[in-house]
């Protein structure tokens, strides 16, 4: 099973300032690449704020014997069962070496990082990193224009805090009689 036989990983970027786009990027890279993925390949960034859409797939140096044999023994369960268990072992892998892509982030206000499962999100200075659920990530999946809007993001995935969302005050309740 070559890296093309597997259906790419999603990798979305987006900074509110362009400057570390280059850091970010690489460590983006650096992440992937702990995890046996390489770059597939990538639109061509957005400048202003910055903003680039990649896809990922296994490198050729994930491709052993053992992954080869390990796809053709899967390939006789269902393919959602497949695609999940190895989308729960690179998550893992990449959740467990985030820190230099959170390190690549300092300089930028607000982010939003996408690596298939895990969202980085930087809105005002502050940083949350999450494993979606697969329900968040067919949310994100459907509305792509949220990868380039933090705040839209977290209140698309059920995020917000009360004191979040809040930004105009409530309406007073109705009363009986009102009309």
């Amino acid at each position: 099973m070559s890296g093309a036989d597997v259906a790419p990983l999603p990798v979305t970027i987006y900074l509110s300032d362009e400057t570390p786009h280059r850091d970010v990027e690489a460590a983006v890279e650096e992440l992937l690449a702990t995890a046996g993925l390489a770059v597939l390949d990538r639109d061509d960034p957005v400048i202003g704020s910055w903003f680039r859409r990649m896809r990922a797939t296994m490198s050729r140096a994930a491709q052993s014997q053992v992954v080869r044999e390990s796809a053709l023994t899967a390939a006789h369960i269902a393919d959602a069962r497949l695609v999940l268990g190895q989308d729960a072992t690179i998550t893992a892998t990449m959740m467990q070496n985030v820190g230099p892509v959170l390190a690549s982030l300092q300089p930028t206000k607000d982010a939003v990082v996408r690596i298939g499962a895990i969202l980085i999100v930087k809105v005002d200075w502050e940083v949350r990193v999450l494993q979606l659920t697969a329900a968040q990530q067919a949310v994100l999946d459907h509305q792509p224009q949220l990868a380039t809007s933090p705040r839209d993001v977290i209140g698309a995935i059920g995020l917000l805090t009360a004191s979040d969302s809040r930004t105009t005050p409530e309406p007073a309740p109705q009363v009986a009689g009102d009309r």
